[in-house]
Formats: structure tokens, C-alpha cells, sequence
């Protein structure tokens, strides 16, 4: 057993080997190049039920090798919670809000527009000392530690509001990173934090939640109760509904001693129960997928995918999949002429799809994308070809 990263129980139960795996941004430049690869195993704590990853890949290993690659995150509740941090209690238009990494600044701009001019967001180089520019929130939340804050707040001035956007699943260890948030904020200052909500994804089965990048997969009970071990008082929480992954977000706020939550005996059985079947469904997923495509192309014709990123990664490895796609089509002109990770499929443009007489194209887009590319591929839809996505949260999804 290995010691969870919020509670520090040690008893975080291993429950699903996903074996030797590649990093998914770690484009190939040949079929035959050498790339590393580290086991991922996702365990559960049986104090908490935080599902996690307890030996992550070092993160210098997750340092993309270009630097084109982006993740975005999504923005459509931020003039909400704008709204709803301009409301709290003792925080008036002088209040020092910082952020900590380039996904606060859509929030910092419109914190910015309601009034709020003191601002400021963390420089990797000038602050952490990060001068690869490639360099992501894998560097960054490693930098970030207690002593690097004390020397930040220092030189920038203690923050009434922190935000920390999509870092904290990415935190190596949590509790010293929230230790580090805690020093950049007044004594009873506001710490934002945002996080992708898993727990749709563990109940529908949907392995490409699982990312080498995440350490920790949050639900709302298991985000909600973080706060009291990070030391704050959890005083709102919002769940803000998206079509694949709904965005948790939680204000904590600074206190000398906060009580650890735990869940009760109920709760914290069915967010075991939910990972224990996440876990074990994965072999029945692949012998499904599996026939079906082996079916589908022996029957009606070739296979591939659109959308050259992780969770197509994912997806492929995971799922043991490789053996059935002719290539992965992305209009993003910088992942042309490269292969994905492990599968070494090479990666075309999507008009690769009626040039090679693809039956089948599978999706691992995001809703939007998704129907951009229907609308932009109609010459494919009307030669007969057929979109599905590999999500089942989605309209789309495959029917296997």
C-alpha cells in the first residue's frame, strides 16, 4: 500500500495496472524511434476514496519535447464564478488577487474587468526559475513549494485571492503544494481552486480519464473534503456542468486549524464501488472493442481516428487497440508527418480520410470540435463514411 496524497493515510489500495505506458505528448518522428515509458497504476484510498496515481512518471518526463503543444481548459463558467468572487466577504476592488500558471488568466482578466486592477500571475522564469519555455504546470507545480512562495510573497506582496486553475490534479505533493498556496495568501486569505470532475468518466467506464499527467482524480465528495487537509475552510463549491467533465470549483479560505473531513461510511462506499468496477470492467472494454473492430473491418472497411492528442493516446495503449487503425488524422499542421506514442500510428490530415477509403473515423474530440468537423468533412459523410467518438458521454458515441 502506498500513503494518499490529501488524507496521508497509508492506505491507498492498487485496484487497476495499466501496465508499461508511453507519454501521450511525446510525438515520434519515426515508427522506430526510441521512447520512454513508466507504469501507471491507479490505486484508491480506503480512508478518503481519493482515486490516484501513486508512483507518477518523474516530471521532468512529462515535459513536452515541442513547444507548440497546448491544453485548454474550459471558460464558459468563468463570468460566474468572476461574479462570485467579487462577493466575498472583506474583498473590495483593492484586493491583490495572483494567479499561479497561464490557465488563471482567463480568470485574472475578468476579475480585471469587474474592477480589480491589483493583479498578477506568476513569471516561471522570473519566480521559479523555469526558463524552458516548453516547460508546462509539470514544472511548474514542482517548483512551487513553501520556500519558493515565502520569496515570491515577499517580492509581490501577499495575495487576498489565490487562484490555482487545473493545477492541483497535476500536484505531485499536495499537501506541500497547497502548503505554498497558503503562503502566496493573507492569513485569512481566499485560495480558488479548479478541477476536473472524474467521476462521470469512472461510472460510464471511460479509460481515457486516466492521463500520466493527473495524479489525482477528484469527485465532489473527494474535492469538497481536500480542502480540510489542505488547511481551509471550505466556504462555497460550485459544479459546473459540461457535456464530458463537469469543472469543480471550490473557495477555501486560510485558517490556523481546520478539522479533516472524511466520509461517511456510506459515501465512501460507493466511491469505492465505483472505482472497483471502473477497474475491473477494463478487460470486458477491450475484448468488446476488439471484436467489434475486427468485425468492422473485415465486413465493411478501414478504420481510423481524429485527433492527435492524449486521450486518443490513451484510448489506443489502454484499451490494446493499435492493431485495428490505419493512421490518426489532425489538422494541426505541427503534429503532421509525426506517429502517436507506442502505437506508431503516423498522423495525417483528415483529407487522409477519403484518400484512403476510411469506412470509419472515431472521434476523440471535445463537443464542440466534434461538430465542427462534421460540418467540415460532409464529402466524407457523403462517400458513406461514419463518425462516432470514442467517448460514451458523448452523442456520438460508438454503438459496440
Amino acid at each position: 500500500m502506498n500513503t494518499c496524497h490529501i488524507c496521508g493515510n497509508q492506505e491507498v489500495v492498487d485496484l487497476l495496472d495499466l501496465g508499461m505506458q508511453p507519454i501521450s505528448n511525446r510525438f515520434l518522428d519515426s515508427p522506430s524511434a526510441e521512447e520512454y515509458s513508466h507504469p501507471i497504476v491507479v490505486g484508491q484510498c480506503s480512508a478518503c476514496g481519493l482515486v490516484q496515481i501513486s508512483r507518477p512518471v518523474p516530471a521532468e518526463e512529462l515535459k513536452p519535447l515541442y513547444d507548440w503543444i497546448t491544453y485548454r481548459e474550459p471558460e464558459g463558467h468563468l463570468d460566474t464564478l468572476a461574479d462570485t468572487i467579487s462577493k466575498l466577504p472583506g474583498i473590495n476592488r483593492d484586493a491583490a488577487i495572483g494567479g499561479i500558471s497561464f490557465k488563471d488568466d482567463p480568470l485574472l482578466e475578468r476579475m480585471q474587468k469587474l474592477g480589480f486592477k491589483n493583479t498578477w500571475r506568476l513569471d516561471p522564469e522570473t519566480d521559479l526559475g523555469i526558463s524552458d519555455r516548453r516547460s508546462g504546470v509539470e514544472t511548474i507545480q514542482s517548483h512551487l513549494t513553501q520556500e519558493t512562495a515565502a520569496s515570491i510573497a515577499q517580492t509581490r506582496g501577499k495575495a487576498d485571492i489565490v487562484i490555482a486553475r487545473h493545477i492541483l490534479e497535476h500536484a505531485y505533493n499536495t499537501l506541500d503544494f497547497a502548503a505554498a498556496l497558503r503562503e502566496l495568501a493573507t492569513p485569512e486569505g481566499y485560495i480558488i481552486l479548479e478541477v476536473p470532475d472524474c467521476e462521470r468518466s469512472l461510472a460510464k467506464c471511460d479509460y481515457t480519464t486516466i492521463w500520466e499527467e493527473h495524479i489525482i482524480y477528484f469527485t465532489p465528495e473527494t474535492f469538497r473534503n481536500s480542502f480540510s487537509f489542505s488547511g481551509l475552510s471550505l466556504i462555497h463549491f460550485d459544479s459546473f456542468p459540461y457535456p464530458f467533465e463537469n469543472s469543480l470549483v471550490g473557495i477555501g479560505q486560510c485558517q490556523k486549524s481546520v478539522t479533516p473531513t472524511f466520509p461517511s461510511d456510506s459515501i465512501l462506499e460507493n466511491e469505492k464501488s465505483r472505482l472497483t468496477d471502473f477497474a475491473q470492467g477494463l478487460s470486458e472494454q477491450r475484448q468488446k472493442l476488439k471484436t467489434f473492430f475486427s468485425e468492422y473491418r473485415q465486413n465493411q472497411g478501414k478504420i481510423a481516428l481524429m485527433g492527435a492528442g492524449h486521450l486518443c493516446c490513451a484510448f489506443i495503449t489502454f484499451l490494446e487497440l493499435d492493431g485495428y487503425f490505419e493512421f490518426v488524422a489532425d489538422d494541426n499542421p505541427n503534429k503532421q508527418g509525426l506517429f502517436m506514442p507506442s502505437s506508431r500510428l503516423p498522423i495525417y490530415n483528415s483529407a487522409a480520410l477519403l484518400e484512403n477509403d476510411i469506412k470509419l473515423c472515431l472521434l476523440s474530440l471535445s463537443p464542440d470540435s466534434e461538430t465542427k468537423v462534421l460540418q467540415n468533412n460532409q464529402a466524407f459523410l457523403e462517400k458513406g463514411g461514419t463518425f462516432a467518438s470514442i467517448f460514451p458521454a458523448s452523442k456520438l458515441a460508438l454503438k459496440n
